[in-house]
């Protein structure tokens, strides 16, 4: 829990994890076959001792599947530094490749700017509706912008791109690409490199996304981010975005590589 959430938030949180574990007892109660599942469950699993305790745990719980379930999609998660490029090659993946990909959708508790009221891949949602969620556990990551919650990324949302035959994407930070790691979700991640700092900085003065006075500091920052990506071993593959057609096709190919299941 957020160590700057006022006392009143944090007693709601609080409140509503209550609400669901008493919610979850109460069924479990109701329904004795639970216990006798998990049981069995755990006494083959201490007989068997398999090296891989997730396929194992897959393939016992799948016997009990009434209708056929199609398989997770696992998410493509883009990690690059802020103007690195990543959300344009994303947009081009899908313009490509409209039957396999779809972006991901971020949630935010901020109020919405006109720009952003526009932008479909950008919803609301309150602070409680927030809290009763995370309590849940239905956000892969997050980030706190003040007293907001922002960059949301939603487990539902992701399922059920997965549930219509697709793959989403998810352009990230690095921080945030350790914290949808850290959600253990299967899922596929690549990082994106600017080709040089000097373009990022042209990039940022252009587009006046920070005012003169705060670049350097806002450089330094993506300095940093850039040397601390490059040494995480998470990634299936990295590419130097030169923000050119050759960069695209490069792209291109690494993500059918990891796709290549699909008739591309």
């Amino acid at each position: 829990m957020n160590k700057k959430l006022d006392p009143e938030l944090m007693a709601y949180f609080f409140d509503i994890k209550d609400r669901i574990t008493q919610e979850h007892q109460e069924y479990v109660s109701k329904h004795p076959e639970i216990k006798q599942i998990l049981v069995d469950f755990l006494t083959k699993l201490l007989m068997t001792k398999p090296d891989n305790v997730y396929t194992f745990t897959t393939e016992y719980f799948s016997f009990f599947e009434k209708h056929s379930l199609k398989p997770f999609l696992n998410p493509l998660v883009i990690v690059g530094c802020r103007h690195s490029g990543k959300k344009a090659l994303a947009r081009r993946l899908i313009e490509l490749y409209p039957q396999y990909f779809e972006h991901n959708v971020f949630y935010t508790t901020k109020p919405l700017s006109a720009e952003e009221s526009a932008n479909p891949l950008v919803k609301y949602i309150s602070t409680e509706e927030f809290i009763e969620q995370k309590a849940g556990d239905n956000f892969a990551s997050f980030e706190i912008d003040g007293e907001y919650f922002t960059k949301i990324v939603s487990k539902t949302y992701l399922k059920d791109i997965s549930n219509k035959g697709k793959i989403c994407i998810v352009t990230l930070t690095l921080g945030s690409a350790k914290a949808f790691l850290n959600a253990s979700i299967a899922s596929h991640f690549m990082l994106v490199i600017p080709s040089s700092i000097e373009v990022v900085k042209e990039k940022i003065i252009n587009k006046r996304a920070v005012p003169l006075e705060a670049i350097e500091d806002a450089m330094n920052q993506i300095k940093t981010e850039i040397e601390e990506s490059s040494d995480v071993n998470m990634y299936f593959a990295k590419l130097v975005n030169e923000g050119s057609a050759k960069s695209e096709e490069e792209f291109t190919q690494q993500v059918k590589k990891i796709y290549s299941e699909f008739q591309f």
